[in-house]
């Protein structure tokens, strides 16, 4: 058998979301994103934010 029957697939890189509004900063964050090796996934606008990221009240107790 030859060794391309072993071959393992081709991993899917991992994704890293990102906001925004401004359309020209988005492409460059997300130029950016791809180039350190992972999927750019845009998330949609800033304003939206605060409906996806976790909040845990323990943290702000002190």
């Amino acid at each position: 058998m030859s060794s391309a029957a072993y071959a393992m697939p081709k991993a899917t890189p991992p994704s890293l979301a990102y906001r925004g509004d401004d359309a020209k900063a988005k492409r460059i964050v997300a130029g950016l994103i791809g180039d350190i090796g992972f999927e750019p996934m845009d998330a949609g606008a800033l304003g939206a934010a605060r409906y996806t990221e976790r909040t845990d009240s323990r943290t702000y107790l002190g």
